[in-house]
């Protein structure tokens, strides 16, 4: 396992028309382990705000560029995590630490994202202990519902393997604004194993989109649905993602998850019907999925565990149909 502080850092600060870049900056110089390499993104008149910083590396920027700046920031890195900060957001002080403690403990996690604050006044440290959540992979439920797992663009980061996997991002005039949306989607297409550390460790800015109700606004607003479906597409495209995929993946997405969520087991069942068309492999894979279910049922409660896993399993085979 590596140490925390062997693992370097590359912040790439991300502009925003309501703030000044000089308090995001400001943000990183509290941090108890100081990032590495800083590399800021803005409009070339901003960059005289940095004259003074030697430490920090400039990609200008000017209308709806902001995607392509952040591919080159990108390609620019070469220290072992990127973390992303959106200009008017704020860390507190422990969050470079915090954060790159959980890639030195898990060295199979690519992808974390933290809680955040929704404004207000900043904590001065973390509060809690509460521990890193492994989120297993997420390629499946991304390329067929949409699945947002991930934060606001400022609890984001990741390993550089990623970051090499998934540059450069699609640059669609649709997300110009809203980066976040390609990282996190290309995350789960590439693959990425991801992990939510729940400690707000990040204040927000108002103005800063949170994806809070990504969800909601799938099922109702037919333009953000078509907009994210297009990205996903072209995000698959990119990274030669496609419905042949699924049945040899779904089965191991699935065993990477937990397994007490009977929501998203069914997701799982679901996705394993529709898109498994041998019927005995199809059969096999939801025994299995079934099989790790009742595991943990009968492990969570052993005196109540069998008649759980009977209902569990007259209802697995009233929606999936399945004859066990």
């Amino acid at each position: 396992m590596a140490s925390s502080t062997s693992l370097t850092t590359h912040c790439i600060v991300l502009p925003n028309r309501h703030a000044d870049c000089r308090q995001a900056l400001a943000s990183l110089e509290r941090q108890s382990e100081p990032a590495n390499t800083i590399t800021a993104i803005g409009e070339p008149s901003a960059a005289e705000l940095l004259r003074t910083s030697d430490s920090v590396r400039w990609f200008a920027t000017s209308g709806n560029q902001q995607i392509a700046a952040l591919n080159a920031a990108l390609a620019s890195n070469r220290s072992d995590l990127v973390f992303l900060l959106r200009v008017g957001d704020a860390w507190t002080p422990d969050y470079l630490a915090q954060v790159r403690a959980v890639y030195a403990q898990q060295s199979e996690v690519d992808f974390v994202f933290c809680d955040v604050q929704p404004g207000g006044d900043l904590l001065p440290m973390s509060v809690g202990n509460a521990g890193c959540i492994d989120l297993g992979f997420s390629a499946v439920t991304t390329y067929l519902d949409f699945d947002f797992v991930g934060g606001p663009l400022s609890s984001l980061s990741m390993r550089r393997r990623l970051a090499e996997r998934i540059a450069p991002l699609v640059d669609d005039s649709d997300w110009a604004e809203q980066p976040e949306a390609c990282l996190v989607f290309a995350a789960s297409l590439a693959g990425a194993r991801k992990a939510h550390l729940p400690r707000p460790l990040v204040k927000l800015a108002p103005e800063t989109p949170t994806f809070s109700n990504h969800r909601q606004q799938l099922e109702t607003d037919f333009s953000y649905r078509l907009k994210a479906l297009r990205l996903i597409s072209r995000l698959a495209r990119q990274l030669h993602f496609d419905t042949g995929f699924i049945r040899q993946l779904v089965n191991m997405e699935f065993e990477s998850k937990a397994a007490d969520d009977w929501s998203q087991f069914m997701k799982y069942c679901r996705s394993v019907q529709l898109h498994q068309s041998d019927r005995s492999s199809r059969r096999r894979i939801l025994l299995a999925m079934y099989r790790r279910m009742k595991k943990h049922i009968r492990q969570q409660s052993p005196l109540t565990g069998r008649l759980r896993c009977w209902w569990l399993k007259q209802r697995l085979q009233y929606s999936t149909r399945l004859v066990a």
